[in-house]
C-alpha cells in the first residue's frame, strides 16, 4: 500500500512514535514507581518497589523476601541456641506429676531439651517473674496467662537479648492477657536484641488503652527504641475496640526498630481511636518486614461518636530527623487478607516521598496513590 498524503504519512508516523513512548513510560512506571509520579497509577508488576530519592539502589521485594528468609531462619535458630530453658503450666492440673522446679524434656521442632518445670499463670507472681532473662527459652504450654505489661516493675519483661517465648502446643493454644489499670490495658514492651514471639494470641478483652503515656500506655503491643531482631511467628492480637473508654487504642507500634518480622500475623476485632492507626511504624525504623498478613473486623481512626477514618497501617516520620529519612524501610510480602471490613480501611498511609524503600508485591497490594509531596492523610 502507497500513502501518498504526505500530511497523513507525518500524522501516523507521529502517533506511532507516542504511542511507543507511552507503552515505554508505562513499562517504567510498573517495574518501579517512584515517588516523584505526579499521578494515581496501577501498578500491574509482579514486585513493585516504591521508592525514596536517596536509596542505595539494592532494594527491591526480592531483596526482601531473601532478607525475609535469613530472619526466619536466624529467628527459628535463636531459640535452640539458648542457655536457660523453661517449660509453663498454667495450673496444677496441666502439670499432672510434675512439681514446680522439676526438670524435664522437651521436644519442639525435632529437637529436644531440658528444661525447668514452672507452674503458674501470672507474669506478676510465683518463678515465672524470674523466668524471662537474657539467652532463655520458655515454653507456654496450652492455656491463658495474666498481667504481662512493660509497667510492672521486677516481673516478668520481653526486654532482654536472646529471648524467646513460644506457645509449645503450637498456634493458637496459648492466650496472654495484658496488666489492667481499672479494666484498661497497660502496654506490653518488646525490646532488646533476638527476641522470638512464636505461636501466641495477645488478647485486649475487649478494652482499650490506659492513659499513662507513651512508655505505659497508649499502645498495646510498642517494639521499643532500639529494639533489634524482633519476631513475631504465627501470633494473633486481638479484642481491642475502639467504643468507650481508652487512648490511642494502637494495637502494634514500631518505634526506633530494626529488623522487625511480623510472619503469619492475625490482627482480630481492633479499632483505633481518631488519628491513630491500629499498626504504627515511626521514628526512622528501618527493615520492617509483614509477610502474610490478615485482618477480620479492622477499623481505623474511629471514635465512640464516628470519627475519621485512616489507613490500616502508618508508615510515619514521627520525630526522625530528616538525615534520618532515608533509612527507613518496610518491606511486604506474602499474603494479605480481609474479612469483615470496610473499604476506607483497607489502606496504607506513607507519609514521606525520602524513605529509603516501602516494597510490596502488587498482586496483592494492587493500587497505590502517589504523589510528590509528603502525605497528609
Amino acid at each position: 500500500m502507497t500513502i501518498k498524503n504526505k500530511s497523513l504519512l507525518t500524522f501516523i508516523i507521529v502517533m506511532v512514535m507516542m504511542v511507543g513512548l507511552f507503552l515505554i513510560n508505562t513499562l517504567k512506571i510498573e517495574a518501579t514507581v517512584n515517588y516523584g509520579l505526579e499521578q494515581s497509577q496501577v501498578l500491574d508488576d509482579p514486585n513493585v518497589v516504591i521508592r525514596g530519592t536517596d536509596t542505595g539502589g539494592n532494594n527491591d521485594t526480592a531483596n526482601a523476601e531473601a532478607l525475609l528468609e535469613a530472619a526466619t531462619t536466624s529467628s527459628s535458630a535463636s531459640w535452640k541456641n539458648a542457655t536457660n530453658y523453661y517449660i509453663v503450666y498454667p495450673d496444677a492440673a496441666s502439670a499432672g506429676s510434675l512439681q514446680d522446679g522439676d526438670t524435664t524434656s522437651v521436644t519442639y521442632e525435632g529437637v529436644t531439651v531440658d528444661a525447668i518445670v514452672i507452674i503458674g499463670n501470672d507474669f506478676k507472681a510465683g518463678s515465672l517473674v524470674s523466668a524471662a532473662k537474657a539467652d532463655t527459652t520458655i515454653f507456654l504450654k496450652s492455656g491463658n496467662y495474666v498481667n504481662l505489661s512493660k509497667n510492672a516493675k521486677g516481673a516478668f519483661q520481653l526486654n532482654f537479648s536472646n529471648l524467646s517465648v513460644i506457645g509449645v502446643d503450637g498456634p493458637g493454644t496459648v492466650t496472654i492477657h495484658s496488666e489492667k489499670s481499672g479494666t484498661l490495658n497497660w502496654s506490653i514492651g518488646i525490646g532488646g536484641t533476638n527476641v522470638l514471639l512464636q505461636n501466641l494470641i495477645f488478647d485486649g478483652d475487649n478494652a482499650g488503652m490506659a492513659n499513662q503515656s507513651n512508655s505505659s500506655g497508649y499502645y498495646f503491643l510498642k517494639i521499643l527504641q532500639n529494639a533489634t531482631n524482633i519476631t513475631f511467628d504465627n501470633v494473633t492480637v486481638q479484642n481491642i475496640p475502639s467504643s468507650g473508654s481508652g487512648f490511642y487504642n494502637v494495637a502494634i507500634n514500631v518505634i526506633y526498630a530494626k529488623n522487625v518480622l511480623f510472619n503469619n500475623v492475625s490482627l482480630i476485632n481492633l479499632a483505633s481511636k481518631t488519628g491513630y492507626s491500629v499498626i504504627q511504624v515511626n521514628n526512622s525504623s528501618r527493615a520492617v518486614y509483614f509477610n502474610n498478613l490478615s485482618l477480620d473486623n479492622v477499623k481505623s481512626g474511629n471514635s465512640a461518636s464516628g470519627g475519621s477514618n485512616y489507613p490500616f497501617i502508618k508508615i510515619e516520620d514521627g520525630s526522625t530527623v530528616t538525615s534520618e529519612l532515608n533509612q527507613v524501610s518496610v518491606y511486604f510480602t506474602g499474603d494479605l487478607t480481609f474479612a469483615n471490613m470496610d473499604d476506607q480501611y483497607k489502606k496504607i498511609w506513607i507519609q514521606n516521598y525520602k524513605y529509603d524503600t516501602v516494597a510490596f508485591p502488587s498482586d496483592v497490594y494492587r493500587y497505590a496513590q502517589l504523589r510528590n509531596q509528603n502525605g497528609s492523610w
